[in-house]
């Protein structure tokens, strides 16, 4: 090798060696020219369009005399053609510019005095500077009216990109929540499949999903999917009625001491009493969210208290785990909301927790899941084995009492078969050639009766049900018909002879005792004849 050969050899292995390094030092290098332009460029920013707030201007003013809430502001020629959006609650809303209407909202239903709850878009109509929007909400409950909406205007797509950028967080939690639920329903389904009796993933994966309908309601992105008004606001209660309920089931499967039965029925009682003051016109949904919080509330402190207390729990280790993170996701969400640290009463970080708590759970779920499985596979295993013969495939003698016991015995027809020359040629040819003739002997007898068990080396008894004397006649001939063919098979090595006999039930009859021994005395007096008009050969072949 010459010099400038060593030289490039050596580049190269230099270059092999630092390739690892090359791919982290481009991505620096990219990442600080991208730092670079960012701090130095003085282009102007792109124009896009997006909605803002306006939260001043607007003058408040009770009508006490109609019930009436009136919001009031000078129309500024930045608004014109522009839509204000704002969320009300539980009111009836009519828009006015000067005296002109231009928006009306709420309509009232036979079981619901509330018009529902949603985002209001109010388009302000061209050449309307200088005038007066005004807006007059009617109130359905006897409280206060708010003083403190939060308006947005802008163009009808910039607020519909500004509400769901400012949801996103509670979308994503909610699909993926919606997402784990249904992964829990398919769990219970294959666990049912493969025998399982558990309901545990059922009632969680039902809990996740009405909880994410429960909260997606108050959502601008729910009202895309479900626009009207009083839909929401049933589907809102019902949906939050259901989740303690799921939530007691769920708990009750994890472990058999946690009884909640007086909770639950409590439950049951409270909501068959909110239905009835909702559709009397007593008392609406909305009026009694108060009282029914408090009770879930109290609730609530008895499940767990009696959850934390439950051996299984305290064996657990991964729901010990999940359990301690949902609380605290929750606790975190508590001080979040009550220092006023977000917006509204965002459900983010509960939302998080339950997503942790429902990843844990699928893992064991699925976990338990395949041991299930495999113990399933192997007591099917165990039970073949226990009531199947081995060398025939056929019923044992377990599996003939087993299922006898199942057949009507007023309709019970048994037939005894017995296989002549066994030791014959287990004497003469070696056991290799009987099993030979025990199988063959089993396969033809298995096509004759259908339900056929070898009880004994050489012993078998078939099962038939609504058999005629003259039906009976027919399958023995069958089975010496289908002998004769086989015997006359010079292929075969062995020759079949087999006796038989059948009995059906007879009033005196007590037990199937009674017919299996005429069955068996009938099939030894065909064994008799059989032996005396044998035309036994020696193993053909061997």
């Amino acid at each position: 090798m010459t010099g400038l050969e060593g030289a490039v050899h050596s580049m190269r292995n230099r270059i092999k060696l630092n390739r690892r390094y090359l791919v982290p030092l481009l991505v620096f290098l990219f990442t600080g020219f991208l730092a670079y332009t960012f701090l130095v460029t003085e282009e102007d920013e792109l124009q896009i369009d997006r909605a803002v707030d306006l939260n001043t201007g607007w003058e408040y003013e009770e009508d006490e005399a109609h019930n009436l809430l009136l919001i009031k502001r000078t129309i500024t020629p930045d608004m014109e053609g522009k839509t204000v959006c704002f969320y009300m609650t539980d009111s009836f809303l009519d828009a006015y510019v000067d005296d002109a209407l231009i928006y009306h909202f709420g309509q009232k239903f036979a079981f619901c005095q509330s018009p529902g709850s949603l985002f209001q878009f109010i388009e302000i109509p061209a050449d309307s500077a200088g005038k007066e929007l005004r807006m007059e909400i009617s109130n359905v409950y006897d409280y206060r009216y708010r003083t403190d909406y939060t308006f947005r205007i802008g163009s009808s797509g910039a607020l519909l990109l500004e509400l769901i950028k400012d949801e996103i967080p509670d979308f994503c939690t909610n699909i993926i929540i919606l997402m784990l639920g249904i992964i829990m329903c398919v769990l219970y389904v294959l666990e049912r499949y493969n025998g399982s009796k558990r309901h545990k993933n059922l009632y969680l994966g039902l809990f996740s999903i009405f909880f994410v309908i429960w909260s997606s309601c108050s959502l601008f992105i729910d009202q895309l999917v479900v626009p009207y008004g009083v839909l929401q606001y049933y589907i809102y209660y019902f949906s939050l009625y259901l989740l303690p309920g799921f939530l007691i089931c769920f708990l009750e499967t994890i472990a058999d001491e946690i009884k909640c039965r007086t909770e639950f029925f409590a439950h049951i009682f409270i909501v068959a009493a909110l239905l009835v003051l909702q559709f009397a016109h007593i008392m609406e949904f909305t009026q009694s969210l108060g009282i029914y919080l408090a009770y879930v509330a109290v609730e609530l402190v008895s499940i767990i208290i009696k959850t934390l207390r439950s051996q299984t729990l305290k064996r657990d280790r991964a729901l010990q785990v999940s359990f301690i993170i949902l609380l605290t996701f929750i606790i975190l969400n508590a001080i979040q909301y009550y220092f006023h640290l977000v917006e509204g009463a965002s459900l983010t970080l509960s939302k998080v927790g339950l997503c942790a708590f429902l990843i844990i759970a699928i893992y064991t779920g699925m976990e338990q899941m395949l041991k299930d499985i495999a113990q399933a596979r192997e007591a099917r295993a165990l039970k073949k084995i226990a009531y199947t013969d081995n060398l025939t495939g056929l019923g044992n003698r377990y599996a003939f009492d087993r299922d006898i016991k199942e057949m009507e015995f007023s309709k019970l027809c048994i037939v005894s078969l017995d296989l002549n020359n066994l030791k014959y040629y287990n004497d003469t040819f070696g056991h290799s050639c009987g099993d030979l003739l025990i199988q063959e002997a089993s396969r033809i007898i298995k096509e004759v009766y259908g339900m056929v068990y070898r009880v004994g080396g050489d012993e078998f008894l078939a099962l038939c049900i609504d058999s005629t004397r003259e039906k009976q006649i027919s399958l023995q001939q069958a089975l010496l018909r289908k002998t004769k063919q086989y015997n006359e098979d010079a292929s075969h090595q062995v020759i079949l002879e087999i006796a038989c006999g059948s009995s059906h039930y007879h009033e005196t009859d007590k037990s199937y005792e009674d017919i299996l021994k005429r069955a068996d005395a009938k099939m030894y007096q065909h064994k008799q004849q059989m032996k005396l008009h044998s035309k036994l050969a020696p193993a053909r072949s061997l």
